[in-house]
């Protein structure tokens, strides 16, 4: 998705139809900063770049996620408005799907391509917990006084 279509994502969203209610250069600042978000949340989408053209796409990010960044600009603009429950609620939005995407780039079930369509390096290791302490064969105090009884 380019940067005019995010932007014409955000006026529907906005329900800005006649291009009056938001600056277009308000919307392309509140674009490159859900960038700047991703980027936070998200290490592999470091390289990204604030989309500075028109017809330039977010690189890193899977298509179907480009969306997100019309999301969080729309919630910025709803924000400047003072439509604060509007939002809210596309900010929550934008939050559970980026969480999303980053449980599905850990879990290995998306994977990110830079520029050249190389792959970009995941490096999450797996959490596990350590049972041992749980099941190893030690007898407790308790089990030493019920074995007295026997």
């Amino acid at each position: 998705m380019t940067r005019a279509q995010l932007i014409s994502m955000v006026r529907a969203n906005a329900r800005d139809f006649t291009n009056s209610i938001f600056r277009e250069t308000d919307i392309i600042l509140y674009i490159n900063e859900g960038v700047d978000r991703i980027r936070q949340v998200i290490k592999e989408c470091k390289p990204m770049i604030y989309l500075a053209t028109s017809t330039q796409v977010p690189i890193i990010l899977p298509e179907e996620y480009h969306s997100l960044l019309s999301t969080f600009a729309t919630a910025r603009c709803f924000a400047q408005d003072e439509s604060l429950m509007r939002s809210i609620s596309f900010m929550n939005e934008f939050e559970q799907k980026l969480s999303e995407l980053k449980e599905d780039i850990q879990s290995g079930d998306v994977v990110l391509l830079d520029a050249e369509g190389i792959e970009v390096e995941s490096t999450y290791e797996p959490e596990y917990v350590d049972l041992a302490s749980y099941w190893e064969d030690t007898v407790t105090e308790l089990e030493e006084s019920v074995e007295d009884l026997v």
